[in-house]
């Protein structure tokens, strides 16, 4: 201490303190841009992931809206003809229906208490469905409601269930129409998505459950049906943002917002976090 004291009393240790001196501020402001720039690179990262879950849900719901529309259609038919004793969509019927709609694996009709009237695919191991997620959320619901994932015992492939409660005028429920998505169906559709390639595009129910995926899944980091617990919790907010560390060693900004109109479904964006940061270290140390 005594030492360093001597050196300040020199007039050598004065101009190195008051070459400390002027320098100070500089390195004060360059740590400032550098700060700067590493919160505005994080801000590009959140507006470029905002901008692709925006597009892709744009791009998917158009899918799920054809699914919903069949429904909505077949819930008026059903009410314009109930005074027909006996109405109903036979097999043969639905049948020719579901090939027109090859995004289905699954089309049918259950009474009030969710036992199968008709099915494009025969149901008679299955004769009641009340206990399905969706037919259980239609039930409280006026709106056309999502299931969860799940490997359907019925066509085989994994499907996520559409349901929709049918109301007469007095709000009491008449039918409730139901509809599998085929999810190896919507899966070849956002793999035609154009993502950059260390990106990665998820769509996810309300478990965080993947539904389908694109994009850096190719190298089996993200699989169909596996849980994403993180964005389960994000999915109860509505929307939301996190950090994922997968595969042990890579890192992902995810962003999950609502697929719109699709009541528990979710779009997720992901961008390679360690890259950006990179980038942004960087750019610091360039500027340094």
């Amino acid at each position: 201490m005594k030492t360093l004291f001597n050196l300040f009393l020199t007039l050598r240790g004065r101009l190195i303190f008051l070459s400390c001196l002027a320098t100070f501020p500089a390195m004060l402001f360059i740590f400032y841009l550098a700060e700067k720039e590493r919160s505005f690179t994080f801000q590009n990262m959140e507006e470029e992931a905002e901008h692709l879950a925006t597009l892709a849900a744009r791009e998917h719901s158009y899918q799920f809206g054809g699914a919903q529309t069949l429904l909505k259609w077949m819930g008026e038919k059903l009410l314009e003809n109930r005074a027909i004793s006996q109405f109903r969509f036979d097999e043969g019927f639905l049948t020719t229906l579901l090939v027109g709609h090859p995004h289905l694996a699954n089309i049918g009709v259950l009474s009030k208490d969710g036992d199968v009237i008709s099915s494009a695919y025969p149901l008679s191991n299955f004769p009641n469905l009340s206990d399905n997620p969706a037919v259980k959320r239609a039930l409280n619901s006026k709106e056309i409601e999502a299931g969860s994932y799940v490997i359907s015992p019925i066509v085989g492939r994994p499907v996520l269930n559409l349901a929709y409660a049918v109301r007469d005028p007095g709000g009491t429920i008449y039918r409730i129409v139901f509809s599998g998505i085929d999810l190896q169906w919507l899966t070849k559709l956002a793999k035609q998505v154009d993502i950059p390639k260390d990106y990665i595009l998820l769509i996810v129910d309300r478990d965080g459950r993947i539904l389908t995926h694109s994009g850096f899944q190719d190298e089996g980091i993200f699989k169909m049906g596996e849980k994403i617990s993180e964005l389960s919790n994000l999915s109860m907010h509505g929307s939301g943002k996190i950090i994922k560390l997968v595969d042990s060693k890579k890192k992902f900004f995810l962003l999950l917002k609502p697929m719109p109109g699709v009541p528990g479904v979710f779009v997720v964006s992901g961008l390679p976090y360690d890259r950006i940061y990179e980038k942004v270290n960087r750019t610091f140390f360039r500027i340094l």
